[in-house]
């Protein structure tokens, strides 16, 4: 999807006509079209839960802004990273408060000369805690990198080393007991990422979680930790 500058009309034919003028000029001929990794569209999002967002092109040497787009209203929902070094994953921490729904991002260079939207990607709320309960939120992190990701020869060896990182980790964040059934996980694949110390392959997961951290037993007649809500890409 190609529009104008998210900050101004977006359906404006007039601003799709003068972007299409902007593509095929020649003071921009040699730039790359922007190409988004992650998100790649599809994907299902936790408010409160951090998440990497990587993409390739654009004009060589020149920093990126990146921007939320909601679909329902479709408009301009605010800057996730400014003036972006060239080529540079960013980190996003999405706002516990985002409302639910579709969304896209919006990248540009900062000149305006070309940018691209991503596919679209799906935000869902953080659970609702019971009195007494509060919510806690656990991204992948190591000195490599903030999030990391959890490797593997398999995506499957790469999705349980992921879901076992998390498990052990949300517990080592809560003081009292997870409320399993309040648990939402979401886990994405990447194309790049560095791995923790002693993993290695190609496949390579980030994970990133909310869940009910509760001062006391939760009702043993809550789901376990085979409901996890698993996010694929």
């Amino acid at each position: 999807m190609i529009a104008s500058h998210p900050a101004r009309h977006l359906r404006s034919h007039v601003a799709i006509a003068f972007a299409a003028v902007l593509l095929f000029s020649p003071r921009i001929a040699s730039a790359q079209p922007f190409n988004w990794q992650v998100p790649a569209g599809g994907e299902t999002w936790t408010a409160g839960t951090t998440h990497s967002i990587e993409w390739t092109g654009g004009p060589i040497g020149i920093n990126t802004n990146v921007y939320l787009i909601s679909i329902t209203p479709f408009a301009n929902q605010g800057p996730i990273v400014l003036n972006s070094p060239y080529f540079q994953p960013a980190i996003w921490a999405l706002p516990l408060g985002l409302p639910a729904g579709q969304y896209q991002l919006y990248i540009e260079d900062v000149g305006t000369t070309t940018y691209q939207y991503s596919n679209i990607f799906t935000v869902q709320s953080p659970p609702t805690c019971a009195v007494g309960c509060v919510l806690v939120t656990v991204a992948t992190e190591n000195f490599a990198g903030y999030p990391a990701t959890h490797c593997g020869t398999t995506a499957a060896i790469a999705m349980s080393n992921a879901q076992s990182w998390i498990n052990g980790r949300l517990y080592t964040e809560c003081n009292g007991t997870i409320d399993n059934s309040s648990i939402l996980a979401d886990y994405t694949f990447l194309p790049t990422g560095a791995c923790y110390a002693g993993e290695f392959g190609a496949y390579q997961v980030e994970v990133s979680a909310v869940a009910c951290c509760c001062g006391g037993p939760t009702d043993a007649r809550r789901g376990s930790w085979g409901k996890l809500k698993v996010r694929y890409r």
